[in-house]
């Protein structure tokens, strides 16, 4: 579990403003971007980006 701080939630807008990530997916993908590690998904939202293991 992470807090979701001011930090995180300016990269999650940031980040969502760049790639169009609807808000649940953005504040997964803000929080691998800070924490430094990948994303496993199979959601087509995340196709292409960095730090994502696309299944």
């Amino acid at each position: 579990m992470v807090d979701l701080n001011e930090h995180l939630t300016l990269l999650a807008a940031s980040l969502s403003l760049r790639h169009g990530l609807p808000m649940e997916d953005v504040i997964v993908y803000a929080t691998a971007k800070a924490w430094e590690c990948q994303v496993a998904t199979s959601d087509k939202h995340f196709l292409g980006l960095e730090q994502v293991i696309f299944i």
